[in-house]
């Protein structure tokens, strides 16, 4: 996420430091402590926007499913922390992102991730979801008790949906690592990587 993140950034398509509700649609941030102006894309990609922990799952055999991005947002997306002041980590937080850099990029977030991460990457086992092509690839799910969990998604994508082999994750790494291995596309530059690295809080 924060890599398509910083692809976008670097075509200037987003500005890190705005504030996210410029790019978010009808449902904003609320500021419960603090300012929600300070909340910008890059606290938020930063776990630093003052956003509370959130997860949901809507796994496929419950009559559930996942809400609009707004209505999350409506229901969820209370600054609950001065932004800036402290690290907590939050997949709401992301989910928002995931929603911004497809709004931005005017694709899908799994079609911008293919075409602008995991194919230049080299990345031919990693998507956002598991299309029909990798599923004979994934692993299966359990709960804690041994039974088999359904498949699910969830209201926070660029948090839980990406799915990748452990060969794909070590190229991703090392791509971070600035190692340019053969088959990879350089989609952001060494200085880029290194400002990705350093410890924001």
């Amino acid at each position: 996420n924060p890599t398509g993140l910083m692809v976008l950034a670097r075509q200037r398509t987003i500005d890190l430091d705005r504030p996210v509700n410029e790019y978010l649609g009808a449902a904003k941030l609320t500021a419960r402590i603090g300012d929600a102006r300070q909340a910008t894309v890059r606290r938020v990609a930063n776990h630093l926007a003052g956003l509370p922990l959130h997860f949901q799952f809507f796994y496929y055999d419950q009559p559930a499913r996942r809400p609009s991005a707004d209505e999350t947002i409506r229901r969820y997306g209370n600054i609950m922390r001065v932004p800036g002041e402290h690290f907590n980590y939050s997949n709401l937080g992301y989910g928002i992102l995931s929603d911004l850099i497809a709004d931005q990029s005017r694709q899908s977030y799994a079609d911008f991730m293919h075409d602008a991460v995991f194919a230049p990457l080299g990345l031919t086992h990693t998507a956002v979801d598991i299309p029909e092509s990798l599923k004979p690839y994934a692993a299966a799910r359990y709960a804690n008790d041994g039974e088999r969990l359904p498949f699910f998604d969830t209201d926070h994508a660029g948090a839980s949906e990406v799915y990748s082999s452990a060969h794909d994750l070590i190229r991703f790494a090392a791509f971070h690592m600035k190692a340019h291995l053969a088959g990879q596309t350089p989609i952001l530059d060494d200085a880029t990587l290194d400002a990705m690295h350093v410890n924001a809080a």
